[in-house]
């Protein structure tokens, strides 16, 4: 018969299998450091890092619907019209300035939108991440210097494992291109990140500030990022006077407020036009918790997360300016994330949380390499995770899971005659090509100064194909100025809620009809669909129409006006007066209940 063992047994058991790992991963760890390559190891991992986002990203290439609106505003600047959607209306259908003004510049010297947009996904995407992975090395740099003086390491003690996280996730693949301006994002934040870095540079001091000032210019969400960065620069640059301080609060400021101004005075509204269609600040925390989760748990990303979350409890030993900056830029991420959340994500799967989630990683993901298990462990569970993911990436289906939320480029790619649609010729057999390519027939059939109508789904494809002579109403009111500030009764897919009826359509061309402005002159056709109709010739007698039309007519004709009417100095300032006034303006959906509130409830 065995003997059963002590207590003091096993805590002497327990003790020795301690000092056993302690032992192994100390040999693994004194293994590492003699190998002549380890001291490269951080640059050798941020290049296979770097190159496997591109490899990865051009296999993936493409471009969304969504990404084509930005596309049709980029061939309006290089035919003449100005950054419009529609060219008979200054509506700012897109809500990232910055990537509209760089891709029309590109476009310009290489003659091809699409394959400009493409290119320059990649690059951004792909030196976003470069840099992303020098910042969280430089930052440390001082404590790799002081460990070398006193001889306890040979070189560099840190491995920028966050970046190898974000190569292998497919949704970073997928919209490293898309025609959107997510590759941008990427590309602002590893820069930004490395410029913090370089504070104690003297030249870095005017740079840092002009950086910041770029992010609401890439999306109006990143004004979250842009008011902490400009706290994080005043902190590190307060020993130097408050001239200096006001100057980085100018040179930070500048840009956005310039914006702002051109926005009111050009667009007449105080916000992109999307931005009032899909509420971009008003709370969805239910549909924002599944938006959160749907990237979360198909890629097991809360291995990483807690991994690096517990890895930093490592560096409590470094320099409190360099835990400043590497704290500060994962409060970034996490406040980003957090607002993604609150106010509900998106309908295509993980594109909003990633600039957060790139944030995070960049800045939490540098593992310090020490004499104990621990860092072991989370180098080992990295370099599995990755390998895991990158193997077998995420398999969702189209058809739409729980809020909503869909693999967009599985979609497209389904109905696209490529594997890599970048030209928008690739989606020939697609419903949406083939009305933009028949409302374009018809429009070439018009006189030069006049413009007809069309009614239908997807503004992207659609109304890219369709060209300049077709004013397009969209479903969802993105491009729309009337839907886009309908009042959302009910919550359902993100950026899908509010719908354009036929009955405003027809109110919208009318009153178009009856109040010409500017020098494109609004024809009497429309397009419903596939259906074309003569409105000289087809009769209406429609009550919601009129009810419409009168409602427009009553209380929106200053609004309209605003950005119909020719641009002069007189009504761009007239305009910024227009904005402030209808910055909370709300619509109601039913026509008829619409012009009891602008015509007066008697009427």
């Amino acid at each position: 018969m065995k003997k059963k063992k002590s207590k003091q047994g096993f805590i002497q058991d327990k003790e020795e299998n301690k000092g056993l790992i302690k032992i192994v991963a100390f040999r693994i760890y004194e293994a590492l450091i003699k190998m002549e390559f380890f001291q490269n190891w951080p640059y050798i991992i941020i290049f296979i890092a770097t190159s496997l986002l591109f490899y990865l990203g051009y296999i993936h290439r493409w471009i969304a619907d969504d990404g084509f609106i930005s596309l049709r505003v980029v061939k309006h600047i290089l035919l003449g019209y100005g950054p419009l959607y529609n060219i008979d209306e200054r509506v700012e259908v897109y809500s990232h300035p910055l990537w509209i003004f760089i891709l029309s510049l590109f476009s310009f010297i290489t003659g091809s939108i699409e394959k400009t947009a493409v290119w320059l996904g990649f690059l951004f995407s792909s030196f976003g991440l470069f840099f992303g992975g020098l910042g969280g090395l430089r930052i440390l740099e001082d404590e790799q210097r002081r460990l070398l003086k006193s001889k306890n390491i040979s070189k560099h003690p840190y491995l920028p494992l966050g970046v190898l996280v974000i190569s292998v996730l497919p949704p970073y693949w997928d919209f490293s291109t898309s025609g959107l301006e997510t590759s941008l994002s990427f590309f602002w934040s590893g820069s930004l990140f490395y410029l913090s870095s370089l504070y104690d540079k003297p030249k870095i001091l005017s740079i840092i500030p002009i950086w910041i000032s770029l992010g609401p210019l890439i999306r109006p969400d990143f004004g979250i990022i842009w008011l902490e960065s400009l706290l994080l620069t005043i902190i590190l640059y307060k020993n130097l006077g408050s001239k200096k301080i006001l100057k980085v609060i100018f040179l930070s400021s500048f840009l956005p407020l310039l914006h702002q101004i051109f926005r009111m005075g050009y667009f007449a509204s105080f916000l992109p036009n999307s931005a009032f269609a899909k509420e971009g600040f008003r709370l969805n925390i239910t549909q924002g918790v599944t938006y959160l989760l749907d990237i979360i748990m198909p890629y097991g990303l809360y291995i990483p997360i807690l991994s690096f979350f517990f890895s930093l409890l490592n560096l409590k030993h470094e320099r409190k300016t360099n835990l400043l900056l590497l704290y500060s830029f994962l409060i970034f991420g996490l406040s980003h994330i957090l607002y993604i959340t609150l106010m509900g994500g998106d309908f295509m799967h993980g594109r909003f949380l990633l600039p957060g989630f790139f944030l995070l990683f960049i800045s939490a993901g540098v593992v310090p390499i020490r004499k104990s298990p621990f860092p072991i462990l989370v180098i080992t569970t990295i370099i599995i995770w990755s390998f895991t993911i990158c193997s077998f990436r995420l398999k969702t289906p189209y058809e739409p899971k729980k809020g909503g939320i869909v693999n967009e480029r599985k979609y497209y790619i389904a109905g696209s005659i490529s594997k890599t649609p970048v030209e928008v010729s690739n989606y020939q057999y697609t419903m949406f090509y083939q009305a933009g390519l028949n409302a374009n027939k018809e429009a070439m059939k018009l006189k030069e100064d006049e413009i007809l109508f069309l009614y239908h789904a997807n503004l992207g494809i659609t109304g890219f194909v369709a060209g300049p002579k077709v004013h397009y109403f969209d479903w969802i009111g993105i491009a729309d100025p009337i839907a886009a500030r309908f009042i959302l009764e009910k919550r359902g897919r993100p950026g899908h809620e509010k719908k354009l009826s036929v009955e405003w359509v027809l109110a919208r061309i009318k009153y178009n009809l009856l109040h010409p402005k500017g020098a494109i002159k609004a024809s009497p056709i429309f397009i419903l669909h596939d259906t074309k109709y003569d409105l000289n010739k087809t009769i209406i007698n429609d009550p919601k129409v009129t009810y419409a039309k009168e409602a427009l007519e009553c209380g929106l004709k200053d609004y309209l006006d605003g950005i119909q009417e020719r641009l002069t100095s007189e009504r761009f300032f007239k305009n910024i007066i227009i904005a402030w006034k209808y910055r909370n303006l709300r619509i109601p959906f039913d026509p008829k209940k619409a012009k009891q509130k602008f015509c007066g409830k008697s009427s």
